[in-house]
């Protein structure tokens, strides 16, 4: 069993779920989208953008779930780090949302491209050390349980880490700054 399995389900998950917002509220990615002006946006820019990504990221992450493997490690990556090349555009100009898991995101600024940066290292793990199928990776009964309540808290602390951590760090800085 590879010691990244929880890493590699918690980062599918919280793909899927980032998937799952997109398709009910798209409008932050497409408004994110919109300021980045991507070549071809024009044209581009006229289909539901950001429910197609949406759709993409949970049929990724239901594979990624179902197959393990290299193969799905390295798409996990790529997109982790797709995001954090967006996350870094997106900081260098003025707030904006990135709508990254819908109404819960929160405004693209350093501390986002910090996460991204860590998630994108911690998929780029799972690559080294590539986790098996889902039947190695859960084990006994026991180690199942064990890795689903691994898998919740990574997700969970992931999920906050997007969505609340900047935010709270900004709020600090403007409190520091009085």
């Amino acid at each position: 069993m590879a010691p990244t399995g929880g890493i590699f389900d918690a980062l599918a998950v919280l793909l899927g779920i980032a998937g799952v917002a997109k398709l009910v509220r798209p409008a932050g990615v497409t408004a994110a989208l919109d300021r980045l002006h991507p070549p071809g946006w024009n044209v581009i820019g006229q289909w539901p953008v950001a429910r197609l990504l949406g759709g993409i990221e949970i049929i990724v992450a239901v594979a990624a779930l179902s197959a393990g493997g290299r193969t799905w490690a390295i798409v996990l990556t790529a997109f982790y780090l797709g995001f954090t090349v967006v996350a870094w555009r997106l900081s260098a100009g003025p707030a904006t949302d990135c709508g990254c898991f819908g109404a819960a995101s929160s405004p693209v600024n350093r501390t986002h491209v910090v996460v991204d940066v860590i998630f994108t290292a911690a998929a780029a793990a799972t690559v080294a050390f590539p986790p098996g199928p889902p039947a190695e990776r859960l084990g006994t009964p026991a180690q199942a349980v064990a890795h689903a309540l691994v898998v919740a808290l990574l997700v969970a602390v992931g999920f906050l880490a997007f969505t609340a951590l900047p935010a709270l760090v900004d709020a600090r800085r403007a409190v520091e700054a009085r």
